[in-house]
């Protein structure tokens, strides 16, 4: 524990400014946020949507408002809202709503159907208070909440692609294109058009599961490093989450040794990882995050005509154990991703490759606290 006492009185101010700026950029949690809302019904009358079937549609349109705003918040915190109080929400959702404009309304009398998009003033306060009470409590002592991680970049010199990963990326750009004409369709522009577009992104990384990639084609040990955008995401989000977060090298744990082992296959050797657990361990380390992200080479992106970088990430978080005999450390996993693609957009080849891995690195961060947080290994 000596080193992490002396990490933690230079380090305190840095994770503290990090707290505070995850919190300022994060989506808020108090006031009134405007969003926008859609709903489609079927009339029954002959010319005309009645007044009852306009207030029906209205009650839609705002309840669509109050999912795209909750969506938003953290994953753990939407699935306590979808399982616990939307149907609530749905019944009444006059008390979560402020001011409200209609943007649009259409009657098709060839289908009788009626749709009306609205922007609305939902109520951030109400709703995170109506969440608060539902919300499961993190079964993490401060001194279990010691983290620490092992994350570097494999940047390859050639197009190398499993099937697995080629499958993930074609349903993600599915995905993507699908979003978009629905963003459009909601006349969603800047941050609103930004947030939709994520909030639709995390949910095709969650209907999709990487193959085995594991494996993966060695690389020049040149071409493997630490990139400073991985390690910032994994510092901000599970700070957030309040864990106190190490870097591993700062803990004297041989990243030379992972470096090696990444440029070979794509993930640490049994040899590297029993080693680092040990050392860990013995630092009073209760969990390891181990990320690799491949980068691979630009191309033109077909739909916007910019330069293109995909990044496929491979992570896992393990718990440090002891074995029964006290002789070893044993790491089981407690959340892992793998092959899943983030693509990342720019003017150049640069821009293009450190957008992909920061697109990669914030959502890896975040997948990987929201398992956690579902197995209640969370403070």
């Amino acid at each position: 524990m000596k080193l992490i006492s002396k990490i933690l009185v230079t380090s305190s101010l840095i994770l503290s400014f990090i707290a505070y700026e995850a919190t300022a950029q994060g989506v808020p949690t108090q006031g009134l946020v405007r969003e926008k809302g859609k709903a489609t019904i079927k009339y029954a009358g002959a010319f005309r949507v009645g007044s009852d079937e306009r207030r029906i549609a209205m009650d839609k349109a705002l309840v669509s408002c109050i999912d795209r705003y909750m969506a938003q918040l953290p994953k753990s915190r939407y699935e306590i809202f979808v399982k616990n109080a939307l149907a609530a929400v749905e019944k009444n959702p006059a008390p979560y709503i402020g001011n409200v404009t209609i943007i649009k309304e259409h009657t098709d009398k060839t289908t009788k159907t009626f749709d009306i998009i609205v922007e609305a003033e939902v109520n951030a306060t109400k709703l995170n208070a109506l969440l608060e009470a539902m919300l499961p409590k993190g079964g993490l002592s401060e001194d279990d909440a010691l983290m620490s991680f092992v994350a570097m970049a494999r940047f390859l010199e050639k197009k190398v692609i499993t099937k697995d990963e080629e499958r993930n990326f074609a349903l993600l750009e599915e995905a993507e294109e699908e979003a978009k004409k629905e963003a459009n369709k909601l006349d969603l522009k800047g941050e609103q058009l930004e947030v939709f577009l994520k909030k639709e992104r995390s949910k095709a990384f969650e209907s999709i599961k990487g193959g085995d990639t594991t494996k993966r084609a060695p690389v020049n040990i040149r071409n493997v490093q630490s990139v400073q955008g991985v390690d910032a995401a994994i510092q901000k989000v599970f700070t957030e989450a309040k864990f106190e977060v190490f870097d591993a090298g700062d803990l004297e744990v041989d990243l030379d040794k992972f470096k090696a082992d990444f440029a070979e296959d794509g993930q640490a050797s049994a040899s590297t990882r029993r080693a680092a657990l040990k050392l860990l361990n013995d630092e009073g380390i209760k969990f390891l995050i181990l990320a690799s992200l491949d980068v691979h080479l630009p191309e033109t992106d077909r739909a916007t005509g910019q330069t293109a970088v995909t990044c496929f990430v491979t992570s896992k978080v393990l718990q440090l154990r002891p074995s029964p005999s006290g002789k070893s450390v044993l790491g089981l996993t407690k959340a892992s991703m793998s092959g899943i693609p983030f693509k990342g957009l720019g003017p150049n080849d640069d821009v293009a490759k450190q957008n992909a891995i920061n697109l990669a690195a914030e959502n890896t961060a975040e997948i990987l606290r929201d398992q956690l947080r579902a197995k209640g290994l969370t403070p």
